[in-house]
Order: C-alpha cells, then structure tokens, then sequence
C-alpha cells in the first residue's frame, strides 16, 4: 500500500487545497494571521495540551509564532506554496517512519495538516528549550 506521502498527486492535491483555503487574500503565500486564524478556528488554544487551565494568551503567541516560523524556512515573513508543501511533507513523512498514521485528505484540513500534532510537538520543544535556560 502506497502512503500518503508517497501519493503525489492525491498528497499535492490536498496540501494545494489546504494551502489556497488558507490564502484568504489569495497572494499565494499564508502570512502569521492567516496561519494564527487558523489553528485559532481548529480551537487549539482549547487542546490545552494535557492541562486543565486554558493557555495564557502570551503562551499562545508564543507558540503560534513557533509554528510559523517552522513553516517560514526562508524568514521572509511568509509562507509560500513550496514552504507549505516542504513542511507538510517532512511532518508526514516523519509521521509515517514513526508508525503511525500520517494523515488523509478530507475533513475540515486538520487531519492533512496535523495542526494540533504539529502544535503540541512545538509546544513541547519551547518548554524544553526553556527548561534548558534558551
């Protein structure tokens, strides 16, 4: 069975879908509002990742400027189509090696994007580099 990555044009089809519903002034690249918007829209900050009290606000800019910047390879304040597929890709194909199930096309995007995946592994990496004193 081939995997979703593996796919191209099913996997492409899906990450061109996904990036151009997110492109809401449709410039062809996501800027920090518009990938903010979006994992505010999948209530992310209600995943609370493992606590029961809801984020602070501080704490959710902090982590959804990580993630843009995980996604901004180039750091020139946007995140185009190539960018968007390259991380997508590294995700999945990370994914896959590590035996679990990847991702699909379908649904509200989430289960393409492995937002709130992407989120908590972030989100743990800002604590254990603070922990470490960066």
């Amino acid at each position: 069975m081939q995997s979703f990555v593996e796919d191209e044009r099913a996997f492409n089809s899906c990450v061109d879908a996904r990036f151009a519903s997110l492109d809401a002034d449709r410039d062809s690249r996501l800027s920090y509002a518009e990938m903010a918007g979006e994992l505010m829209v999948l209530r992310v900050r209600e995943a609370h990742f493992g606590s029961d009290a809801p984020a602070s606000d501080t704490e959710l800019a902090v982590l959804y400027r990580a993630l843009f910047v995980r996604f901004n390879r180039d750091g020139h304040g946007a995140v185009d189509r190539h960018e968007f597929h390259a991380e997508m890709r590294e995700y999945h194909a990370g994914s896959e090696r590590g035996g679990r199930e990847s991702g699909q096309c379908g649904g509200n995007g989430e289960e393409i994007l492995g937002w709130k995946t992407m989120t908590v592994q972030t989100l743990e990496r800002s604590k254990m580099e603070e922990g470490a004193g960066r």
